[in-house]
């Protein structure tokens, strides 16, 4: 009897129709009249199970039906209980004890009616946090400390793949064995452990998702929120790869972006400009101070007005300047930018980008030494052939005077000597216009006559400097190709040997008939051209023949040896180097196979491609 008033006690029917409710209230008044007929309270205490239906019929039925309990249980009290039985005559203490009655009634009734108000504002609150669960899109989950679940929300309930009633009551780990030993695991059982909130992210794998999850320890257990981040992961991603696609095809193209916080003075950029620079990522913080350090110490000024001129409005930032990169190389950056203003007309911002201009200004460079070389080298032609003709007259006299028989045999002597520099003076200008003129289709060449004509011209210098010369000719040594290119080819290589050669110094120089080496059955002729000089390192060696690179700093092209090897390939052939710098083992030795003949495939007015 007694439990099933304490879960009545625990109901609400406010919301019940009020024939429901005032039968209720009936009910109660009758189940207390049923109790209050029993020997030990019919005299003694007759109000007693009154008061019991007035204080359910307040807390179940509201406050008519209590009103309602409350008088009909003082008249049922009175007739059937207080003397004389049967009977509705009150005495003046009958009479007060009934009016105590209805007072002690309404105070229970009152009492009742807020504590039931109570109740239905919690439940209320309660229904309105459930319902704000239900409805969130993070997962809410509630853990008592042996890791049973007291709450799941449907998206919580989720991630064991069950519904919210299913999950409630079970223990976590038993419902999502997969959890255990994972980070979610060992994250959640810290939190409980420690008592300390805790925040981490992590991939659920039958799910396919990421989640962001917040664990909040309490008196009770634990309170852990999940969060799906997986779009937000996947955009981050996508921007990360988006960002390093970016960023490599910057530092492919040596190109680096940059952007300038003028009201902050934060500075943001590429990986492309530390590379730009020749300095490692993040080596140095970006910032304005640290840019400036990359300038060469003699552009600075320049590059800082032309800053400020932007500043001012004046233009955009427009500037080439040079940088030194730790291995003490030099190169050239173009930095282009355009400052952003505020609805202020004040700075805000500055954009721009770097690029790398070292080969353009390299090409500007060997493009005016070429074209002093060309001048040079047209101006000696001319000379060459204006020359000639005195030359020859010259030549006419001396064999006139040598004719004279009235000199003296030491005059004589003069004349003879006069004719030998005059036939040497001859023999350079021949040399000059050789190299100067050139046919347009391929010929027959000697090359061990080519490059005794070569070396001759270099024959002063070999002699000042007493370099030993060792040469070993073959006259048979014949190809078909264009004099004049091939006549560059050894000058080029005989003045590189030359230049590498200390005094006193050895050059040895080889022409023979030979076979390519990666096909025996093509004829050529190979010439060899050997110094005894220190050899070339073995981090050189590859870049040799490209183009503008060159050891000779100030004094070098950096092209001679790379338009070599295009004109050996242009005739079908092969050029090699060996070197080494081992003590006692130092030179360098290059080695060009011309094939006997060559295909030339005319492209366009003196364009010409070698085929085999």
């Amino acid at each position: 009897m007694y439990r099933f008033i304490y879960r009545l006690a625990h109901l609400d029917l406010y919301q019940e129709p009020t024939k429901v409710r005032y039968g209720l209230a009936l009910l109660f008044v009758a189940e207390a009249l049923a109790l209050n007929s029993l020997p030990p309270a019919r005299t003694a205490l007759p109000f007693i199970f009154f008061f019991g239906a007035v204080a359910l019929s307040a807390r179940l039925c509201g406050f008519g039906p209590a009103v309602m309990t409350s008088v009909l249980s003082s008249f049922l009290a009175k007739f059937f209980f207080i003397p004389p039985y049967y009977s509705l005559v009150l005495s003046a203490t009958d009479f007060g004890r009934i009016l105590l009655f209805l007072l002690i009634s309404l105070v229970i009734t009152s009492a009742a009616l807020q504590t039931s108000a109570a109740q239905l504002a919690a439940m209320e609150s309660q229904n309105r946090l459930a319902e704000a669960l239900r409805s969130i899109t993070e997962g809410f989950i509630t853990f008592s400390p042996d890791w049973t679940v007291t709450y799941a929300n449907p998206t919580g309930a989720q991630l064991f793949g069950l519904a919210p009633d299913q999950v409630a009551g079970a223990n976590a780990w038993i419902l999502a064995p997969e959890f255990v030993g994972t980070p979610v695991y060992h994250n959640l059982q810290k939190a409980m452990r420690e008592r300390q909130p805790l925040h981490f992210e992590s991939y659920h794998a039958p799910l396919g998702r990421w989640y962001r999850i917040a664990a909040f320890p309490g008196p009770r257990g634990l309170t852990a929120i999940f969060q799906d981040i997986s779009e937000a992961r996947e955009t981050a991603e996508a921007l990360r790869i988006t960002d390093r696609r970016l960023q490599f095809a910057q530092v492919a193209a040596k190109l680096g972006s940059w952007e300038w916080n003028l009201k902050t003075g934060e500075v943001w950029w590429t990986e492309g400009i530390w590379a730009l620079h020749g300095h490692p990522v993040g080596s140095v913080t970006p910032n304005v101070e640290n840019w400036t350090n990359f300038i060469h110490p003699e552009d600075r000024e320049r590059c800082q007005q032309a800053v400020e001129q932007s500043l001012a409005g004046t233009g955009d930032y427009d500037v080439e300047y040079r940088t030194i990169w730790p291995d003490g190389t030099v190169h050239w950056i173009g930095s282009r930018g355009r400052v952003i203003f505020d609805e202020a007309q004040q700075p805000e911002r500055m954009l721009g980008i770097g690029m790398d201009i070292t080969q353009h200004k390299q090409a500007e460079d060997a493009l005016r030494k070429s074209e002093k070389l060309a001048a040079a080298g047209r101006l000696a032609a001319t000379i060459a052939h204006e020359i000639n003709n005195p030359l020859a007259a010259v030549t006419n006299l001396l064999y006139l005077l040598r004719q004279t028989e009235s000199w003296d045999e030491r005059a004589h002597w003069y004349v003879a000597q006069a004719e030998r520099e005059l036939a040497r003076v001859t023999h350079v200008a021949r040399q000059t216009l050789g190299f100067y003129r050139d046919t347009t289709s391929p010929c027959e060449v000697n090359l061990s006559k080519t490059v005794d004509e070569v070396v001759s011209l270099y024959l002063p210098r070999i002699e000042s400097r007493k370099i030993k010369l060792a040469s070993d000719f073959d006259p048979g040594a014949e190809v078909m190709g264009f004099a004049g290119e091939i006549r560059q080819v050894i000058s080029n290589l005989v003045a590189n040997a030359l230049d590498a050669l200390d005094e006193g110094g050895t050059l040895v120089i080889r022409v023979h008939r030979s076979r390519e080496m990666t096909d025996a059955a093509r004829p050529g002729a190979r010439i060899i051209i050997a110094d005894s000089g220190n050899g070339i390192p073995a981090h050189q060696r590859k870049k040799v023949f490209e183009p503008f690179f060159t050891t000779k700093q100030d004094v070098g092209t950096g092209l001679g040896l790379w338009v070599s090897r295009e004109m050996v390939h242009k005739h079908g052939g092969q050029i090699r180097l060996r070197s080494s710098t081992r003590p006692n083992r130092k030179g360098t030795v290059f080695s060009v196979f011309l094939p006997a003949e060559i295909s030339i495939t005319i492209n366009g007015p003196s364009n010409y491609r070698a085929v085999s």
